[in-house]
């Protein structure tokens, strides 16, 4: 009997140790494999952190390696106004007003403003700035370190190099063209520490921010400042409406300077207009005029339909060519080799050049030189004048066309031709 009772109990606790054995085994699965990401995540929560780390925006530079657009440190102010304590709004914002580089009424306003828990005092002031805000030791104050772009050139490169937005893209000039290659990138890195915060050296992982690209230009700062220098005593002498230059390498078409007026400060963009900061270079089109001449005779040359010490007769001056006059203005010329009539700039003659030409080949010569269609540069909103296809030329195209009229270019393609014929070769 006894040992029926003892064979029971022995069975009933066996029996109690296996459920709870299986229910442990199915809770530690539930923990284990059911609830595994979810358990993981929570414990990551309490002993990761994650630090973010963003590049730096890739620098500009010239030819040489002179430093035209650059990355400055600076700090942002922001403020908690809940947590001035004692300091009444007014009273801080005519404080910080005597410091900061804005205005007591918009530091007021910003304090007042109940909707926002924190708003920023000041944006982009200098770490001497920055230190003597610390110093004040101002409850619901903080600096928050960033960088800005920095031109340290002001205006000599301003439409060239161009400048960003607000949200810190390009927006013109190189700057706008290459901001893919210039724009940094950031990344988080995760690192694990101990229930007092400290970073341990184990499981950490940096993060891998990337600095923006470096770019060189083609432009030599020295041969900038002094095309600037030249076209600024024009400007004074002669107070245009607008004035620029260009300068370029004859052998490679590269340009080695490139200068405009008026001009802005990328600094300081407060009151800039379009016409300030837009690229007249590359954009603005007019009809060239005699400046023609020496490339639609080129293209004579080219097909030898003329040599150098052929004649023509510039008709002392006047010459009716179907029905209308053309003249050389100031000018009157009898017969004149060809190399002469480049010499004296005469419509007449180059026109009758033209002619001989034909329309066809004429067409090619000028199409040939890059008119008609953008060069290519690397800035943005670069026009590719007017040049309307030979289905659209009538009787006098061809005479006009030749000497500059009946045909729109902008300043760069007009110096690209020129450098095609300085290279004594032309544009394919």
């Amino acid at each position: 009997m006894q040992r029926s009772i003892f064979i029971i109990r022995i069975a009933v606790i066996g029996s109690l140790f296996c459920v709870g054995f299986i229910a442990l085994g199915a809770h530690i699965y539930n923990l284990q494999i059911t609830r595994h990401e979810e358990l993981l995540t929570k414990a990551r929560e309490k002993y990761t952190s994650a630090s973010t780390h963003r590049g730096e925006r890739g620098e500009i530079f010239d030819v040489s390696g002179n430093l035209l657009a650059a990355n400055r440190a600076e700090y942002d102010v922001l403020a908690e106004p809940r947590r001035f304590r004692n300091r009444s709004p007014e009273k801080l914002a005519r404080e910080l007003s005597d410091i900061l580089p804005v205005d007591f009424n918009t530091l007021y306003r910003r304090f007042t403003d109940s909707s926002r828990i924190e708003v920023v005092a000041a944006r982009g002031i200098s770490r001497e700035k920055s230190e003597e805000i610390a110093s004040l030791g101002i409850p619901g104050l903080r600096l928050v370190p960033t960088t800005r772009r920095y031109y340290p050139k002001d205006n000599l490169f301003a439409n060239i190099v161009g400048f960003l937005d607000d949200r810190e893209k390009g927006a013109a000039g190189v700057e706008k063209t290459m901001d893919r290659e210039l724009t940094a990138t950031s990344d988080r890195g995760l690192y694990e520490r101990d229930r007092l915060g400290v970073r341990l050296s184990n499981g950490f992982r940096p993060p891998r921010g990337m600095d923006g690209s470096r770019v060189y230009l083609t432009i030599h700062e020295p041969i900038q400042s002094i095309v600037e220098e030249k076209l600024m005593k024009m400007v004074e002498k002669h107070r245009p409406r607008a004035a620029y230059a260009v300068m370029a390498h004859p052998r490679t078409g590269a340009v080695m300077a490139m200068v405009q007026w008026p001009n802005f400060d990328p600094n300081n963009r407060f009151n800039i207009t379009p016409e300030q900061w837009r690229n007249r270079i590359v954009s603005d089109g007019f009809e060239p005029g005699s400046i023609m001449k020496g490339i639609s005779i080129a293209g004579a040359l080219d097909f030898n339909i003329v040599s150098l010490d052929d004649e023509y007769d510039c008709e002392q001056g006047m010459w009716y060519y179907r029905g209308y006059p053309l003249r050389d203005a100031g000018y009157s010329h009898g017969i004149m080799p060809v190399w002469d009539i480049i010499k004296k700039s005469s419509n007449i003659g180059t026109a009758k050049i033209a002619i001989d030409v034909g329309e066809k080949r004429m067409y090619q010569t000028l199409h040939r030189f890059g008119f008609g269609r953008p060069t290519g540069i690397e800035l943005p909103h670069e026009a590719p004048g007017i040049f309307h296809p030979l289905s659209g030329w009538d009787g006098l195209t061809l005479s006009r066309i030749s000497i500059g009229h009946a045909i729109l270019t902008t300043p760069l393609q007009i110096v690209q031709a020129y450098c095609a014929l300085a290279n004594d070769g032309l544009i394919p």
